[in-house]
């Protein structure tokens, strides 16, 4: 995703409509084993947590989720989105 000319890494996806009953968690990891936990989404809601290193960039159709830092500032980074039931 381009943010003021930088490219941050960013996943994006839709939300079930209802009835749903499903969690969307996002998640980053630098190595594929260890993960640290994004924000959750609900219903289309706004996430229910939100740390540091991610940030809502959702609009009314889609849900995108984006690094804060771009990726030239990074190492070596993946999101990830993880769907379970309520």
């Amino acid at each position: 995703m381009n943010v003021a000319g930088q490219l941050h890494l960013a996943v994006q996806f839709q939300q079930r409509s209802l009835p749903h009953g499903l969690i969307y968690a996002t998640s980053v990891s630098g190595n594929l084993v260890d993960w640290q936990a994004g924000g959750s989404y609900v219903g289309g809601l706004p996430p229910t947590s939100g740390l540091p290193h991610t940030v809502d960039a959702s609009d009314v159709n889609w849900t995108r989720v984006r690094l804060v830092q771009p990726m030239s500032a990074l190492p070596l980074r993946l999101l990830g989105v993880n769907v379970r039931r309520e």
